[in-house]
């Protein structure tokens, strides 16, 4: 494509496209294609459980998939997305006192205290946050759910799929 048609390109030129991938002798295009026209969309999970768990769970997840005749390289996702939603927004370190935002804390014995002590969402904007998601097909979702909510053993799911 050339930079012109590349930046003329919509989404109905995608989906044209897609359309037509749904008869491709290449399996997994023709499959991926399919349940994206038909919204057979994949599910997904946001991983919140704790980092020494999440490598044996990803690890655990991949065999189910594969073990459902899936290719875990197209049809198990991994994804993680981040943001601080306010960049460059107020923070009292790094600043000179008299630009730092002061309030009076306490009714019987006040105190004047710098806001980010007091307030839990004027430190909460400064923060970012982290998604890890993965996404798979509704095929597996039970297993996958099941795995990840503790009902089956990670350890031998992992193992019986090989």
């Amino acid at each position: 494509l050339s930079i012109t048609e590349h930046l003329e390109m919509d989404d109905s030129d995608v989906i044209f496209h897609m359309k037509q991938w749904q008869h491709s002798s290449d399996a997994v295009l023709s499959d991926l294609s399919r349940r994206f026209i038909g919204r057979r969309l994949f599910k997904a999970i946001d991983l919140d459980m704790p980092q020494e768990e999440r490598e044996d769970f990803l690890d655990a997840a991949r065999a189910a998939v594969t073990h459902r005749g899936f290719d875990p390289e197209y049809y198990f996702v991994e994804d993680r997305a981040s943001d601080v939603p306010y960049y460059g927004y107020y923070t009292a370190e790094g600043v000179e006192p008299r630009t730092r935002i002061y309030v009076e804390d306490g009714y019987a014995h006040p105190q004047v205290r710098e806001i980010s002590e007091v307030s839990e969402a004027v430190r909460g904007l400064g923060r970012g946050y982290e998604l890890h998601r993965i996404c798979f097909p509704a095929e597996v979702k039970e297993e996958v759910y099941e795995l990840y909510h503790g009902k089956l053993p990670i350890r031998s799911t992992a193992v019986s799929s090989e």
